[in-house]
């Protein structure tokens, strides 16, 4: 068997859990910091005047909230309600707990679709 760290042939490499839990932390803490250092490089040129330090970006956005004209609760569902009554409009048959259809039945929701109805 092959010593961690070396391969040779057709041995597998084993995994250090250690390395590989560091790994992971490393990556889980430079995706935390990358939005900010994106911000800090980039962050100037796509403000479109927001101040770029954040006290002073709180006190603009929560001036601009203030100024927005209030928000008016939507209508209920417009002219009526959603549905007459809930469920089905057709029973549907059942035979051992599979839905079942009549051959009349078939051919007139194939016809409905544009489908090729049996000869």
């Amino acid at each position: 068997m092959a010593e961690a760290g070396k391969t040779s042939k057709g041995a597998t490499k084993l995994k250090n859990p250690m390395a590989e839990a560091a790994n992971w932390n490393a990556r889980c803490i430079t995706e935390e910091e990358a939005p900010h250092k994106w911000n800090e490089a980039w962050g100037q040129m796509f403000s479109g005047g927001i101040p770029h330090e954040y006290p002073e970006r709180i006190a603009y956005l929560e001036n601009e909230l203030k100024n927005c004209p209030p928000v008016k609760p939507l209508p209920k569902y417009g002219l009526g309600s959603p549905f007459k009554e809930p469920g089905r409009k057709k029973k549907v048959k059942y035979n051992n707990g599979a839905i079942t259809y009549t051959n009349e039945e078939l051919d007139a929701y194939n016809a409905s679709n544009g489908r090729h109805v049996r000869d």
